[in-house]
């Protein structure tokens, strides 16, 4: 009797767990810790539950009058992997390769580079490869987007470089952004607020017919830091409210996580991944493979533009860094 009562009472608060687990958003709960992680990871969440069904079928053997809980439970772990995958199906795993950019289009490369990880090289050589013509790099410091610069500037590209940084000895605490000098003139707005712990840039254009760029760094989630997340998350739906927006970079986040913020995936932006299905490749940790690994890295827009490529691609052999880089194409829509 006291086995089925257990068995019964454990179903029930693992059923409410698994549930606004999965769907967060259900309860408002999906920029609230631990469920804003498990959403933002579910690969991981996913991979958790099948290792934890193992545990407790090796405790069930175990102790057996606990195998109608351990049975119950695992069943319950098995629906949510199951509902789990097929939410990130629907999110889609498309990463085709880009073609050939037109004139009109403009590619979006970012790359947390992890202090600088990637040797300039490296970043220089995907930016030529795929066309690049605004360099989102968060954790980068000024000396090494000058020097990725330098680089492009001699096989032809010309890049205007912006840089900021909150900390001169840690350069995670930096971000930089360059901007192909034919996307016109721009200058580093001003007095419009910035992420907490790392450092966004805000492009604006001389001409305002071109659209502002953002190079975004948003606090990671975590026990005592998801205050700081949702502020960072909420500045930049504030800046996803202006028209013309291109923004790019390491949210910290997936779409299930900026759920409820807006029109858009973001407020009133669009993520490239999710039109091009597929903003459940992974691209943070980059040794875990693409199905696993968390989708927090993003290209997105507002405006008159529409996503005509995405790619999530893999680092560069000896490279220490644990984002994959991100391109995406917008095309004009007019």
């Amino acid at each position: 009797m006291f086995s089925r009562i257990l068995a019964v009472l454990a179903g029930l608060a693992t059923s409410a767990l698994l549930t606004v687990a999965l769907l967060p958003q259900l309860v408002g709960y999906q920029r609230v810790w631990p469920f804003a992680v498990a959403v933002g990871m579910r690969g991981m969440a996913s991979m958790a539950a099948i290792i934890l069904v193992f545990v407790l079928l090796v405790v069930g053997r175990i102790g057996r009058w606990l195998r109608r809980t351990t049975i119950t439970v695992s069943v319950l772990l098995l629906i949510f992997t199951g509902a789990n995958v097929w939410i990130m199906t629907t999110h889609g795993f498309d990463n085709a390769d880009l073609g050939p950019s037109a004139k009109q289009d403009i590619t979006v490369l970012t790359w947390n580079t992890m202090g600088g990880s990637p040797a300039p090289l490296a970043i220089a050589d995907l930016a030529i490869s795929s066309d690049a013509d605004i360099i989102a790099l968060p954790e980068t410091s000024q000396q090494m987007a000058t020097s990725v610069k330098a680089i492009l500037s001699a096989s032809g590209k010309e890049m205007t470089v912006l840089t900021n940084s909150f900390d001169t000895i840690y350069e995670a605490h930096s971000t930089a952004l360059l901007i192909d000098t034919n996307m016109g003139e721009y200058t580093l707005a001003q007095d419009v607020g910035n992420t907490v712990t790392a450092p966004t840039l805000v492009a604006v254009p001389l001409d305002p017919n071109d659209p502002t760029i953002v190079a975004a760094h948003v606090s990671a989630p975590g026990p005592g830091a998801m205050e700081n997340w949702r502020t960072d998350l909420s500045w930049l739906v504030d800046l996803c409210s202006s028209n013309n927006v291109i923004l790019a970079g390491d949210l910290n986040g997936s779409i299930d996580n900026f759920a409820q913020t807006g029109p858009g995936a973001l407020g009133g932006c669009a993520d490239a991944a999710q039109v091009m299905n597929g903003a459940s490749v992974g691209t943070w940790p980059a040794w875990m493979p693409t199905f696993v690994g968390a989708p927090i890295d993003h290209v997105m827009y507002n405006g008159e533009f529409l996503a005509t490529g995405f790619h999530v691609y893999e680092n560069p052999a000896g490279s220490r860094g644990d984002h994959r880089p991100v391109v995406a194409r917008l095309t004009p829509a007019k």
